[in-house]
């Protein structure tokens, strides 16, 4: 049987999101994500609203939870952002964005997504992430690799093979065709990873998505998540 995890009252009252565990009749929908395959049951949902919201959250689940997922967009093709049995805190709500356009930066919340972050960033003329446009060219290959965390930044083609069905008896073959398609391809392909599009098995691959910037990263989760509390992801260790 699994663990419930029990929501302190003081956590509650001043809770601003909303707290959604398996007996909430919003509990099937707010566990899902874009992958269908995904069918993953958190002990709770703490769907936040604010920082405080996410700090109280990230209290309640060190204390009790056997793992913390993280939710944004929740696209991520692996379905990381659901944990089995823990909690998932969900970032859906908190989608703001403010762009520098002075600096050319933009900060933005984790709920939000490619196309708010891209439609707010283009009304200040800012070029920012394209990996679903094909050629991949442009503004992006001209960042160095070491500025950011992503380090993939020689032209090439940016490829995404999408196999999507509505019906469950079409899974296998759709798996089929898609795993078909990448080994016929798969000898023209270079090294390189996107980290969103990489299913449940590829964490092995992790140093082929940070390349070059691996090792600088490895250092900043030693400095701010040593325990490695958020690893539910294609996961930097901090041993290295």
């Amino acid at each position: 049987m699994k663990r419930a995890i029990v929501v302190p009252d003081e956590v509650r009252e001043s809770f601003t999101g909303e707290l959604i565990d398996p007996a909430d009749p919003a509990y099937e929908q707010a566990r899902r994500v874009h992958n269908g395959l995904v069918d993953k049951r958190p002990a709770l949902i703490a769907r936040c609203r604010t920082v405080p919201d996410v700090v109280d959250a990230l209290t309640v689940g060190r204390e009790q939870a056997a793992e913390i997922s993280v939710r944004g967009g929740g696209h991520n093709v692996a379905g990381k952002a659901v944990t089995e049995g823990g909690l998932m805190i969900d970032l859906s709500l908190m989608r703001g964005i403010r762009v520098d356009p002075r600096h050319q930066t933009v900060w933005a919340q984790g709920g939000s997504t490619w196309k708010e972050f891209n439609r707010a960033a283009a009304c200040h003329g800012l070029a920012t992430t394209g990996l679903s446009i094909m050629p991949y060219l442009g503004a992006v290959t001209r960042v160095d690799p070491t500025a950011t965390a992503f380090p993939h930044r020689s032209p090439g083609y940016s490829l995404l093979i999408v196999s999507q069905w509505q019906d469950p008896a079409e899974t296998e073959a759709n798996i089929g065709w898609a795993a078909e398609t990448f080994e016929a391809l798969r000898p023209y392909m270079s090294g390189r990873r996107y980290v969103n599009n990489l299913s449940a098995d590829d964490g092995r691959m992790v140093r082929d998505i940070w390349g070059i910037n691996y090792e600088r990263l490895v250092r900043i989760k030693r400095r701010y998540d040593p325990d490695n509390v958020f690893r539910l992801n294609h996961n930097i260790n901090p041993a290295g």
